[in-house]
């Protein structure tokens, strides 16, 4: 009995020191969106060169996310992310000095940002492998939805942080990810558990039957035969983080050249559109549970929320109009983005985690081309942004109520349940389930 408690409080304890991670994987992208204002200013380059910052970030990690998931398959969980969070701290430490070389500070600030990344990709999706290791049964669910809450707190929070942080200096919100990481690398190392490893027989079993180029191999082999689903679905999931970090760069700016707001008030602000969205992401993931039939529903509903606000922010010049049409294209995302998740998370019982894992790199370039291409979309002018966002928008769009259908009567009835994470047997898989994966890209 006793033996049992301690176990629990050790696993409690985990969970605890694992919620930090997908907060700090948040913050990442979002608590520098309200300082590019200062940043711009202070450092003397392009609107389209500060939005870089989210691009050089973005694209290690997204391109990281599926080797080091593989690592943390055959080498264990920790031995990849407690690394991989010094190394994000590392990056952001010298982001932070190197901008107190002042107008030259820009190429050492961009050299952060790419070991940031790197560090990034073995950050929440590993956290979440290992809260599914560490849980089992119908435990796991629970587990996740704890991440899956830490994850849209941080969403709401970054902003704030971001723009409180810009306040003493431009600069500091990269000193934060260097305390905030290297803290989370040493809970980790310390507090957190992790399950023993299987006997050395059945490891070297594992190990000699998934090999790097496994993973590649099974992709392909999934998307040869459900890629006429798989594909628009990856697209949806991508193009609504692309529009949610292009439009929120955007906004940081309009908020202080037109409505004249600064520092916490503007982070705020921008937590608004994200407000809706995390509180529909929670709401729509626990309906899915009990309704995946439903998944392809919500999913065009989503995309359509996400296209009429954007129709609507062609015509609109007031900014208090546009921060409410945003909440629109907020709840859309919300609606969206679970049930992307949990059809590419029922795709296949085989090479789930080889699927999820290309998924997240996925929605990481979404992250990454956002803000730049929006940048370069505004020289068309406010309205010829927003006229090719719904193009982009209403071509995806099409292409999900043309090709991607509700699951077959086996997903449906919930024989095979399409928001749950593998079984114990199936472990190994470093991304076994992102059904409850906001973004934190």
């Amino acid at each position: 009995m006793q033996q049992d408690e301690k176990q629990s409080r050790m696993r409690k304890r985990s969970l605890g020191v694992l919620c930090l991670v997908p907060i700090i994987m948040v913050f990442g992208n979002s608590m520098l969106i309200p300082a590019f204002p200062q940043m711009q200013h202070f450092l003397h380059i392009s609107s389209f060169q500060t939005n870089l910052m989210i691009t050089f970030f973005s694209i290690p990690a997204g391109v990281t996310i599926i080797l080091l998931g593989f690592l943390s398959d055959r080498f264990g969980r920790k031995r990849i992310m407690v690394p991989a969070l010094a190394l994000y701290a590392i990056g952001g430490a010298i982001s932070g000095f190197g901008a107190l070389l002042g107008t030259h500070a820009f190429p050492i600030v961009m050299v952060g940002r790419v070991v940031q990344g790197i560090g990034a990709g073995g950050t929440a999706p590993i956290a979440m492998a290992l809260a599914s290791d560490i849980y089992q049964n119908e435990q796991r669910s629970t587990a996740q939805g704890v991440l899956e809450a830490a994850n849209g707190g941080g969403k709401v929070l970054s902003p704030i942080l971001g723009a409180l942080a810009a306040m003493w200096a431009w600069f500091v919100p990269f000193f934060v990810y260097a305390v905030f990481a290297g803290m989370a690398s040493a809970l980790v190392a310390l507090l957190v558990a992790e399950p023993k490893k299987k006997t050395r027989h059945q490891k070297e079993s594992v190990s000699a039957e998934r090999t790097f180029g496994d993973y590649f191999r099974e992709v392909f082999r999934i998307l040869t035969k459900n890629g006429r689903t798989l594909i628009p679905t990856f697209f949806a999931g991508m193009v609504v983080l692309f529009t949610l970090f292009g439009i929120l760069s955007y906004l940081s700016d309009i908020l202080e050249s037109q409505a004249h707001l600064f520092g916490v008030i503007k982070g705020a602000v921008l937590a608004i559109p994200l407000v809706g969205m995390v509180t529909l992401s929670l709401l729509s993931g626990r309906y899915l549970q009990k309704h995946a039939q439903q998944m392809s529903l919500l999913m065009r509903l989503g995309l359509l929320m996400v296209l009429a606000s954007l129709v609507v922010l062609i015509f609109v010049r007031s900014v208090t109009w546009t921060i409410g049409w945003l909440v629109l294209l907020g709840i859309g995302n919300g609606l969206t983005l679970p049930a992307v998740n949990t059809r590419v998370t029922s795709a296949t019982e085989t090479g789930r985690g080889a699927v999820t894992a290309l998924y997240g790199s996925v929605r990481f370039f979404g992250v990454a081309f956002g803000p730049p291409i929006y940048d370069l979309l505004l020289h068309w002018g406010r309205g010829g942004m927003f006229t090719a966002a719904a193009v982009i928008v209403g071509m995806v769009t099409a292409a999900v109520f043309l090709l991607v259908h509700a699951p077959d009567s086996s997903q449906a009835s919930g024989q095979q349940p399409a928001a749950l994470p593998l079984p114990a047997s199936n472990a190994t898989h470093p991304t076994q389930d992102i059904t409850h994966l906001g973004p934190q890209a």
